[in-house]
This record gives structure tokens, C-alpha cells and sequence, in this order.
């Protein structure tokens, strides 16, 4: 490694080889001027140089100003580990108010050791699970939902758990209360319990490293970098949290992942240590065929199994919550329930998802659940089962005081189905809308919401090129450009380039090179003016179609904050580095063409590469002012992450816009007139605006959401108000939301929305 004095050497010598060179060209070219004419250049330089001196004060002060004084100390693990469980507590809250006391958990949900249960700790030593004063045997660990939290902490000193249950069983539901519990009953300074789905996990990743994904998805405060405590490098602060032990991981849905890799994913839960906290639910026998294909169960961890609930529970259960007017509603079916014959009904309600969708379905007085009795509709539990998801959604959506009718439950149905077929097909719960350009990959839904983007750029285009070459010129440019960012809908970027060069840099280069290969052989013909504006202007499109092909856009959501202080010196580097590559371009650049063609030509080529590199400085500064993590204190939601990245995108395009079209305005208007000016800069700006890969408002999230959803919505596939349908559907307890994505209530309900309901459902 080099030390700081090594460092000073290679500088030194870049420095004096500038001074030499720039010394050298400039008596080079005053020996070309005259002595009249030298003294004149001299006389100017004098000038300039009395003007800078005399600008020495206000300039230092500014430089002290940018400066960002003492540094920032990092965020405190501590306190963002308390910030995290006020946020999850916050969330959780809210959730507690849609269930408003019937949700299934309060039923009385019972586990206990099963011989399932023992096979899937394979193993794994009771005497493993307890300490030197408390012992775990199975009988201790028998229990109820009311004792989840006891059970989980007074009753297994290494606190691992597995949690087992047929489908709809309550594994997930009892996970959440546990995690909410011990979220209630935590002392500053205990772990956070963070609940999370398995379905979106590849094992093949390490589980650390995709909590830590999942966190700043959800939670985009914990993506702000801060120093590893014993690499010093920076990491996100969710990555910290993970592997300075301040999280308890409740992970629901290990069922979900691939059968051929869940064996794979025991190894990845397994290499997290076992002395890390856990909880893992997961459907009885794909758990067990995990177990047996890995050769064992997880360290130190117990399992149990949920018993389906006995009818006097249920009946008790459906009493509480639904009418209790008319007094016999509900007699024909607790006579099925106490029947010991397997009758259909009694099979499906002994499931906890099953017994509170009955509540749901049959809350309201003008319900009859007599209708369950009959033999030949229901002739099995799956019949029960499908017909009390489908008038889910009927319920959810006639609730008194709320908007409600046969269409708007209809159309509800149809767009819930639509968004449950998108997930089920993705293989995923999580609906993120950022990503919803992958719900319709036909050919005719890429080009739909492509082309909009490709006469964005070649109507410009082609408008800017005809007026320089003619109307058959521009018909055909504007034509190429359409087509190729109408492309950009069914490819990625050209990745072979992109991975050796980065695609704005490269973008760049091929502005600069086809900008001055079109401009200077009008310029030393004679004609500066056009040559300027035409090289400017013919290179800025050039710049703006490679964009298309060797620059991918942003791929995530961004989001924009005013915090210039904090980012000053940033900031100011980018400016001066911008600046400098102008200015070192255009001594070179106007050195020779000063000499080829004269000093005008060589001043005026040198003035646009120093403008021309300071509005790259500008632009580059002012993206680390836009693409800056949300507030450590600001609030996440799907809407929220929305909003945010809808505001970096305006904000990038105001950026760019200007800059665009007063380099196109200026250069343009000395060659052929104001007006024209104008008017090739406005297109410019346009172009640059909406479709720049770089800032350009449809590349996007927002961009690319925007223009999805209008196709969708032309379809009738989705409403042209995504947004406000999901919240709308949140409220009404069809959806939940996990942070940023929303997701069905229920893996069952998402699976029976994406198969279409067998018949009505009014």
C-alpha cells in the first residue's frame, strides 16, 4: 500500500507535467498571434488574473462554507434497533385495528410434542433445548394460544422453535402474535423480533444477507450506510443489526420455498448458529421431507405441532362474534359439528382460517350459514372451503358504510384475481408494485407501453433533425430513434459493453465522438455557427440513443431528499471534477483547433468544453443530492416509496431539462435565429426529460408503473387507481402490508383468487 508521502509523488509529477504543457501551449500560441496581437492576449489574461485575485476572499469563504466541518458520528445500533421496534410496533398497532378482536387467533389454538413433531427434531437432544436450571421435556411444552409467549421464552432457555400445522392451520397467525408479544414485553436492549416470509428467499443466498435485503425494503432508514464495527467499511445499517445479534428472525412459510431446495434452506437456517434465536412455521410433511433429505433437524430448536380445534371451541367462537339474532342461525351447522360421522362441514372448520372466514362470511344477521347443510353442495371440506373464500371477498366488500353494490364487488373480484394470478405465477406473496410491468409479458402489452416511450424520443428527434437536413432526414432519424426506444420494452441493456464500461460514461464518449465527428468538418470549412449547433445538437441525440442500448435505467424505487450540507464536499467534488475535464478538453481542443483555424474558433470550442463539463459536474452533484436514502425518521409504506420515487424522477427530469435546452438554445440560435433556438431546446429538453435512461421521468419506477397501469386499467384488468384500490382493500382486511409490498391475507385466499371461483359468489 502506498503511505501519504508516496501518494504526494504521483501527484507532484501530473501536476508539473500540466504546468509544462498548458506553459507550453500558450507561448506555442502567442508566437502564432503577433506581437500585436500577443500583447492584447496578455492584456486580457492581466485581467482576468486581477479579477480572480480580487475574488480570492469571497471564493475561500464559500469553500469554508462547503466544507462539511466535523464529520457526522455514525448512527448508534442501539437506538436504531429501538427506532425499529417503535416503527414495527407502530405498524402492528394498525394491523390490530382491522381485526378488531376476531381475528382467528382467538381461538384456542392448541400445540404439543406430536411424533411429527419429534421426527422433525432428528438429532436434536432434549437436553440440548434446556440449561443448567431449566429442563425442557415434551409435556412442558404442551400449550395454548394464550401461552405462546410463555412457552417461547420461560420453557426454552435457547428460544428456537418450529412450529408445524396442516394448511390454514394458524401457523402464521400464531407466529405474529408471538412476535407481537415479544415485542410488547421487550426491555431496551432485547432482540427485535422481525417477522418475514420464506417465499422470496433462494437459499442459495445466505439468510443474513436476505433479511438484511428484506429490512431496507421495508424499512429504507436501515439501508443508510454506516461503518462495519470490525472491517470499517460502510455497510447498510440492516446488516449491522443482523450480525451485532440485535434481531430474533420469525420466519413464516418455509413450506413455500421449492421442495428442491428446502433441504438446502435448512442448511442456510442451520449456518446462522445455534446460539441466533428462531422461529420457523412450516406445513407438517413438507417439514418433515426437509428433515429427511438434509439428514436432521435444526440445533437446539423444538418443534410442535397445531391440533385442529374441537367444536365446542368453534361453536363457542361463532357465537361471540357474528349475530345472535335470529337465536337459531346457526343450529343446523353446530348439529353438523357435533356429529362424529366426518361430515364435510365439521372436517373444514376444524381449521382456524376456516373457522374465521365462517365468521366473516356469516357476521351480518342477513347471512344464513344454514346454507353450509346442505349434503350436495358441500359434499366435502374442499367444497366448504372454496365457497367461504370466494364470499370473501362479497363480505369484504358489502360491509355497511362502505362503498358496496353487486359491481363493485364484481369488479373487485376481477382485479383481486387478476394481481393474485400475476403473484402465483411469479411465485411470490409479495405484491410490489414497482414491479408491475412483469404482471403482463405479452408482446402486445411490451409494445403498448413501449411505443409511448419511443415517440417520446424520436418525435424530438426528428423534429431537431429535419430542421438541419431536411424533412426526409428527420422522418427517418425520428423513425430509428422510435423504434429503438420502443425496443427497450422486450431487452435489457447490451450487457457485454455494460460490464466493461459503464453505461453513462460510454454513453457519453459516443455523444462526444459523433457530436464533434458532425461538427468540425463544418467548422473548418468555414462554418462555425452551424457547425457548433449541429455537432451540439446531433451529438446530444447520438448521446440519447446509446442511452437506450448500453444504459439500464434505475431498477428500484429511489427517493429524494434536501439535505445539502450533509453532502457538500460530494457535491463539490463533482463539480470541480466536471469542471476540470472541461477545462483540461477545452485547452486541448481549442490549442489545436486555435492553431488549425484560427483563435476565434479555438476560444469558442474551448468556452462550450468547459460549459459542456461543468453541466456534467452539475448533473453528477446533483444526483447525490436526489438519491439519498429516506430520512432515518421518515415513514415506509407502498404509497409512501410511490410518492418518493415519483419526486426524485420530477426532480431529475427539472434537473436535466434545463440544462438540455439551454446548451441546445444557445448553441442553436447564433446559427440559425432565437426563435429556432428555443424551439430545438424545448424539444431536446423533452426528449432528455422524459426518456433518458439516465433522468428521464419513463425509465423510472414510477415511469414504467405508470405507463403499466394504463394499459391494464384500458383492459380492464386493474383500476386506473392501483393505489388507492389496494389501500382501499388493505382497510377492508382483503390485503396486509409488509413495509413497502402489500400482500393477501392469506396464502390460501391469494391461491383461490388466482384459480377464479367455480360459481357466484353474491
Amino acid at each position: 500500500m502506498w503511505g501519504r508521502g508516496d501518494l504526494r509523488r504521483p501527484a507532484a509529477t501530473i501536476g508539473l507535467l500540466i504546468t509544462v504543457g498548458v506553459s507550453g501551449g500558450l507561448l506555442v500560441f502567442l508566437m502564432t498571434q503577433g506581437l500585436e496581437k500577443s500583447i492584447q492576449w496578455l492584456s486580457v489574461a492581466a485581467g482576468v488574473l486581477g479579477v480572480a485575485t480580487a475574488a480570492q476572499w469571497p471564493v475561500r469563504r464559500m469553500v469554508v462554507w462547503l466544507q462539511p466541518g466535523e464529520p457526522r458520528p455514525p448512527p448508534d445500533l442501539a437506538d436504531t434497533a429501538e427506532l425499529l421496534a417503535r416503527r414495527l410496533d407502530r405498524q402492528w398497532r394498525r394491523e390490530d385495528q382491522w381485526r378488531e378482536g376476531g381475528d382467528a387467533l382467538a381461538l384456542p389454538v392448541r400445540w404439543e410434542v406430536t411424533r411429527e413433531a419429534e421426527f422433525a427434531m432428528t438429532g436434536v437432544r432434549w437436553g440440548d433445548l434446556g440449561s443448567a436450571d431449566s429442563a425442557v421435556e415434551p409435556r412442558l411444552l404442551a400449550g395454548q394460544y394464550q401461552t405462546i409467549h410463555e412457552t417461547f421464552t420461560q420453557r426454552l432457555p435457547a428460544r428456537r422453535l418450529v412450529v408445524l400445522g396442516r394448511a390454514g392451520g394458524g401457523k402464521s397467525s400464531l407466529a405474529r402474535r408471538l412476535a407481537r408479544e415479544l415485542l410488547d414485553h421487550r426491555s431496551p436492549g432485547d432482540r427485535v423480533p422481525v417477522f418475514l416470509s420464506l417465499a422470496s428467499w433462494g437459499p442459495e443466498e445466505a439468510l443474513g444477507a436476505w433479511v438484511s435485503q428484506q429490512l431496507v425494503r421495508d424499512h429504507a432508514m436501515l439501508g443508510k450506510q454506516t461503518p462495519d464495527r470490525i472491517e470499517g467499511s460502510p455497510v447498510p445499517l440492516a446488516r449491522s443489526l443482523v450480525e451485532d445479534d440485535r434481531l430474533l428472525f420469525v420466519l413464516d412459510g418455509f413450506d413455500e420455498i421449492p421442495q428442491a431446495s428446502r433441504a438446502e434452506a435448512l442448511r442456510g437456517i442451520k449456518e446462522i448458529g445455534a446460539r441466533v434465536p428462531v422461529v420457523v412455521t412450516s406445513r407438517t410433511d413438507e417439514y418433515r421431507q426437509a428433515v429427511e433429505d438434509f439428514g436432521r433437524g435444526l440445533p437446539r430448536a423444538a418443534a410442535v405441532e397445531l391440533s385442529p380445534v374441537d367444536a365446542p371451541a368453534v361453536k363457542s367462537y361463532l357465537r361471540e362474534y357474528t349475530a345472535l339474532i335470529p337465536p337459531d342461525r346457526w343450529d343446523e351447522v353446530f348439529t353438523l359439528l357435533d356429529r362424529a360421522d366426518g361430515n364435510a362441514v365439521a372436517r373444514a372448520l376444524r381449521v382456524p382460517l376456516m373457522i374465521w372466514l365462517a365468521r366473516l362470511v356469516y357476521e351480518r344477521r342477513d347471512r344464513d350459514p344454514a346454507e353450509l347443510a346442505d349434503p350436495v353442495a358441500f359434499a366435502d371440506p374442499t367444497a366448504v372451503e372454496h365457497h367461504l373464500l370466494d364470499r370473501m371477498v362479497t363480505a369484504a366488500y358489502r360491509r355497511p358504510g362502505r362503498r358496496s353494490g353487486p359491481e363493485t364487488v364484481h369488479r373487485a373480484r376481477r382485479w383481486l384475481s387478476f394481481l393474485a394470478r400475476w403473484l402465483e405465477a411469479d411465485g411470490t406473496k409479495d405484491l410490489e408494485w414497482w414491479r408491475l410491468h412483469g404482471a403482463d409479458p405479452s408482446a402486445a402489452a411490451r409494445l403498448t407501453t413501449g411505443l409511448p416511450v419511443g415517440l417520446a424520443a424520436g418525435v424530438p428527434a426528428g423534429f431537431i433533425t429535419g430542421t438541419f437536413y431536411g424533412p426526409w432526414a428527420g422522418i427517418a432519424a425520428g423513425a430509428a430513434l422510435t423504434a429503438l426506444a420502443t425496443a427497450r420494452a422486450f431487452a435489457c441493456a447490451w450487457q457485454p459493453f455494460g460490464g466493461r464500461l459503464p453505461g453513462p460514461l460510454l454513453g457519453r464518449s459516443i455523444a462526444l465522438a459523433t457530436g464533434f465527428g458532425t461538427g468540425l468538418p463544418l467548422v473548418l470549412q468555414g462554418h462555425l455557427p452551424v457547425g457548433v449547433a449541429q455537432g451540439t445538437c446531433v451529438g446530444m441525440l447520438a448521446g440519447l440513443a446509446a442511452g437506450f442500448v448500453v444504459h439500464e435505467g434505475p431498477g428500484a424505487p429511489t427517493r429524494v431528499t434536501v439535505a445539502i450540507r450533509g453532502n457538500r464536499l460530494a457535491i463539490l467534488r463533482r463539480l470541480v471534477t466536471g469542471l476540470l475535464v472541461g477545462v483540461v478538453f477545452g485547452a486541448v481542443l481549442g490549442l489545436a483547433l486555435g492553431l488549425v483555424d484560427g483563435p476565434t474558433t479555438g476560444m469558442v470550442f474551448a468556452v462550450l468544453s468547459v460549459a459542456m463539463g461543468f453541466a456534467l459536474g452539475i448533473v453528477d452533484g446533483l444526483r447525490v443530492w436526489i438519491d439519498k436514502p429516506t430520512d432515518l425518521r421518515g415513514s415506509v409504506s407502498p404509497r409512501t416509496v410511490l410518492r418518493d420515487d415519483r419526486t426524485a424522477a420530477l426532480v431529475r427530469a427539472l434537473v436535466a431539462g434545463p440544462l438540455v435546452a439551454a446548451a441546445t438554445a444557445l448553441t442553436t440560435a447564433f446559427a440559425y435565429g432565437p426563435r429556432t433556438g428555443l424551439a430545438l431546446g424545448g424539444a431536446m429538453a423533452f426528449a432528455y426529460a422524459t426518456t433518458d435512461r439516465m433522468v428521464g421521468v419513463a425509465s423510472t419506477s414510477w415511469g414504467r408503473f405508470t405507463l403499466v397501469r394504463a394499459w391494464l386499467a384500458l383492459r380492464r384488468q386493474l383500476p386506473w387507481h392501483l393505489m388507492g384500490f389496494l389501500d382501499d382493500a388493505y382497510d377492508r382486511g382483503i390485503l396486509r402490508r409488509s413495509g413497502a409490498v402489500h400482500q393477501f391475507r392469506h396464502a390460501r385466499l391469494q391461491q383461490r383468487l388466482a384459480a377464479g371461483p367455480s360459481g357466484s359468489a353474491a
